[in-house]
């Protein structure tokens, strides 16, 4: 989510949208006294895991956060968006956790809309994430979720830049990777991307 308001900050075009921040997780967790049973549940293999999943995109919405998801969304006016997770581990310095995380797209209504933001939230939850937090000594408790709901857009190709190459590590090059049609395909490995090695 900072990433999209450094872009717009230097003048790309970043599609109009807003944050639902982590503090809406947060209060999600607390009002529905989840932490403690994702700590008990989250010892216990991938049926604990599923179970994480199942209570928090399962359980109410605080009512306050509800009502701001709702004035921002009446206020975007778009016609169908695409609601994005952003975690607080996300992009560390020796960390990607690109993709693992839940992308929903054509999202048609705020009640679709409010499902969504609590599948992403949910989503920190998946076997993948999870252990890959694991493997890295990334503290489950730790983690948050933000959502970033934007308009969604139709682009003729979309993709992925990586400032080094992700494979070899080096900095003298720019690696990017792209598909027709929305970027879905692409970070979910469905298709086999074009790829473009830049010199810096």
């Amino acid at each position: 989510a900072a990433s999209l308001c450094l872009l717009r900050e230097i003048g790309m075009r970043v599609p109009p949208g807003f944050f639902v921040a982590t503090t809406a997780f947060s209060a999600h967790l607390d009002a529905n006294d989840l932490r403690s049973r994702i700590v008990s549940l989250s010892g216990s293999g991938p049926n604990g895991i599923g179970e994480i999943r199942q209570l928090v995109a399962g359980a109410p919405l605080v009512d306050s956060v509800r009502k701001q998801v709702a004035a921002a969304y009446d206020t975007l006016g778009a016609d169908v968006v695409a609601v994005r997770s952003s975690a607080t581990a996300e992009d560390l310095p020796g960390h990607s956790f690109a993709g693992q995380y839940e992308t929903i797209l054509g999202v048609r209504s705020l009640e679709e809309c409010l499902d969504a933001v609590k599948r992403c939230w949910a989503s920190l939850w998946t076997e993948r994430a999870y252990e890959y937090r694991r493997r890295n000594g990334i503290d489950h408790r730790q983690v948050e979720m933000a959502v970033i709901v934007q308009q969604q857009i139709e682009p003729d190709a979309a993709g992925v830049a990586f400032s080094l190459d992700p494979v070899k590590g080096s900095r003298s090059r720019i690696v990017i990777e792209s598909c027709r049609g929305l970027g879905e395909a692409l970070v979910s490995g469905a298709v086999r991307p074009d790829r473009f090695l830049l010199q810096k």
